[in-house]
């Protein structure tokens, strides 16, 4: 299980040092690297999701598709991660990778309620 963890989690930072984090030296500048790519996403997130709110007449049924998803990408990346990695020190990169790759396709989908 351990061995699929270390792969897991090499595969989901691998994703993320595709941007600015390949420049880092070690886990701790790589986590903080991946801390500050969640971050930005979040805003980015944020600010796609603010441009649908404005222009959509289902307010209600848009501000509760996104509690819900929040509430899986809270469940997905924090509780169940850290539950399957038996709370290993890698737990929390796992998870900055998780919420990078969620809040990527989530921004994707939102953007594309837009076309």
């Amino acid at each position: 299980m351990k061995k699929l963890l270390l792969i897991t989690s090499c595969l989901f930072v691998a994703n993320v040092w595709a941007g600015d984090c390949s420049k880092t030296n070690n886990s701790f500048e790589i986590e903080q690297c991946m801390a500050e790519s969640v971050k930005s996403l979040k805003a980015k997130l944020n600010k796609t999701y603010n441009k649908i709110y404005t222009q959509t007449e289902a307010k209600p049924q848009l501000d509760a598709a996104q509690k819900a998803w929040i509430t899986y990408r809270d469940l997905q990346c924090a509780d169940f991660v850290d539950a399957d990695s038996n709370h290993s020190p890698a737990s929390n990169s796992i998870s900055l990778a998780c919420q990078t790759d969620l809040i990527s396709q989530r921004i994707d989908y939102l953007k594309s309620l837009q076309e």
